[in-house]
């Protein structure tokens, strides 16, 4: 599984299959990457986890810190609004949508090939539709 491929004492990454696996966690993650295709349902089982996940109480992100904002980056960037963004906005969860990493990936990617730095904002706004 990939996730064997991480060292265990670095990142403490789990395989959740079930309902059970996700009330097992002791403190619920603040921040989640979706790499679920986001043109198609989720299925059944996954989305039960994923709503057990979502709905799980808040918890701070680092000792004495008072924030407590959950915060989903997906990595699907059509539609615009996917299934697993929906899940996530509707638990109350901060959503990026897939556009923005893609925007950031070909911004470093076009500075790698060329030696040119292009301007973020008229990227973005390429990406996004919303040129002047």
């Amino acid at each position: 599984a990939l996730c064997e491929g991480f060292d265990r004492a670095v990142y403490d990454l789990r395989i959740l299959t079930d309902f059970e696996s996700v009330q097992r966690i002791e403190a619920p993650p603040n921040v989640a990457i979706g790499t679920i295709p986001g043109d198609a349902p989720i299925e059944q089982n996954m989305r039960e986890i994923l709503c057990c996940l979502f709905d799980a109480p808040e918890t701070p992100a680092v000792e004495g810190d008072e924030r407590t904002d959950r915060v989903l980056l997906e990595m699907a960037y059509k539609p615009a609004v996917t299934p697993l963004t929906q899940l996530a906005s509707n638990a109350g969860w901060i959503t990026i949508p897939g556009l923005e990493p893609l925007v950031g990936q070909g911004v470093h990617q076009f500075k790698l090939w060329t030696g040119i730095t292009p301007l973020y904002d008229i990227a973005r706004d390429a990406v996004m539709g919303t040129s002047k």
